[in-house]
């Protein structure tokens, strides 16, 4: 017959004295040591133990175990189940400080799992109700803190890319700002300097702002704000040359941290490629038509970028598609600049047999825009040898009317006033046609 669970709580004194000091001595260790104590203490008093001992000790090790799939496997739904089982049983035991504990950190490992699937607010609710969870435990808080400091870039971050999702990136450049210095914090609390994890929690202060950069440069880039390239610091490459020097010797057991490593290389691809792409647009704009780089280079340099992307797993996906629009970017230049070579006045009037279907093609450019297959128009104008200055307000009205679209989507604007404002992008699209 099954020997009852008896709460801690009802132990004799004795008896529960002793495994409060063997649980307090079980968070003195990393949780991989822990794990490993478990295991022999299993191991040493075999089956015929008290059921309250048993499930004591398996509970722990669901506890600690949760936590090495979690920071060295990076196996979410591994870590998700093993916790959910120990909070279970944490309960059965009348554990209360240490339940806390585990619905702090369930909360936790439950947000991280929701902000790679793409559920981001519901993630950062999680993380915020994690944080003050953990907060309120009174025995082992103090311990706790440090765990709290670790997961807070983290939480500073996600917030920052969802606000540069929203295209805020005012708030999105501040959040990012304190994600890497909650990091280098971290860094430099709790590790000696240039240790492994000091160079760790350093090196993602930096990569935080690498990726930040990348994302605002191409949202640049496809604003047609080519001089940001001409005139401003290359700062994604700055950050990822930093952010690499630090990761390449910090935790790279770490599949996350492995996973940021590649980002960093990935961002520093693509900055060189964007900044060659800016200056040879702006350039060509500007009619300098020899200040053109190697484009078939650059398609390299892109495909580098590609390559780094797709080892860094399944969080890459948006820079693999950065490196689509990248490339689809130079081949639209490269046809562009074929287009110059074979005639150099790009200002010459289309002739009255190629007007022949101009008021059905107008139409069907407008449809397309408003379908966002705005490279595609692009690449037809381009065919049709518009002068640059026409080309350049064209992709300025395209980006307006995206931008409308958008805050529509978002609920940003109303009925009326998204009509009102794709009624003169149109008019002015229109006009470029003629």
């Amino acid at each position: 017959m099954d020997q009852q669970i008896i709460p801690i709580s009802q132990l004799t004194p004795q008896d529960r004295q002793s495994v409060l000091d063997l649980i307090e001595s079980l968070f003195e260790h990393e949780p991989h040591v822990s794990v490993q104590v478990l295991q022999e203490m299993y191991q040493q008093v075999g089956q015929d133990a008290n059921a309250t001992l048993k499930m004591v000790l398996e509970t722990f090790w669901n506890f600690f175990q949760s936590q090495v799939e979690f920071t060295q496997a990076g196996n979410i739904p591994k870590s998700i189940e093993l916790l959910s089982q120990a909070k279970e049983n944490l309960e059965l035991l009348d554990l209360k400080d240490n339940w806390n504990i585990a619905n702090g950190l369930l909360l936790y490992y439950m947000a991280v799992y929701d902000i790679r699937q793409q559920n981001i607010s519901a993630g950062l609710d999680k993380l915020k109700e994690a944080k003050e969870t953990l907060q309120k435990v009174d025995k082992f808080g103090s311990q706790y803190q440090s765990f709290i400091d670790h997961f807070e870039p983290e939480s500073f971050y996600i917030a920052g890319v969802q606000s540069m999702m929203q295209y805020d990136y005012s708030n999105g450049d501040i959040m990012i700002e304190k994600a890497a210095e909650a990091s280098k914090s971290v860094a430099k609390k709790y590790y000696e300097k240039n240790s492994m994890s000091y160079n760790t929690f350093y090196g993602l202060g930096h990569a935080y702002k690498a990726l930040y950069h990348l994302f605002y440069s191409m949202n640049e880039f496809n604003k047609f704000n080519f001089d940001l390239f001409v005139f401003g610091d290359n700062e994604t490459r700055i950050e990822a040359e930093q952010a690499i020097a630090f990761l390449s010797i910090g935790d790279l057991s770490n599949i996350n941290i492995n996973n940021s490593l590649f980002l960093c290389k990935t961002a520093m691809f693509l900055s060189e490629a964007l900044t060659k792409l800016g200056i040879s647009s702006y350039n060509l704009l500007k009619g300098d038509d020899d200040e053109i780089a190697d484009l078939k280079s650059l398609k390299q340099v892109v495909r580098n970028a590609k390559k780094m992307a797709s080892k860094s797993g399944p969080s890459a996906v948006v820079y693999v598609r950065f490196c689509d629009q990248t490339e689809e970017q130079i081949y639209n230049l490269e046809r562009l600049v074929a287009s110059k070579v074979k005639r150099k006045d790009l200002t010459v009037i289309k002739d009255s047999e190629e007007k022949s279907g101009a008021v059905a093609e107008k139409s069907n450019y407008v449809e397309m825009i408003g379908q966002g297959k705005v490279e595609k128009v692009l690449s037809m104008l381009i065919k049709q040898e518009k002068s640059p200055d026409l080309l350049k307000d064209f992709i300025l009205l395209s980006s307006q009317w995206q931008e409308v679209k958008r805050k529509e989507h978002l609920q940003l604007i109303t009925a009326q006033n998204a009509a009102v404002a794709k009624s003169q992008i149109t008019e002015g699209l229109l006009n470029i046609m003629e």
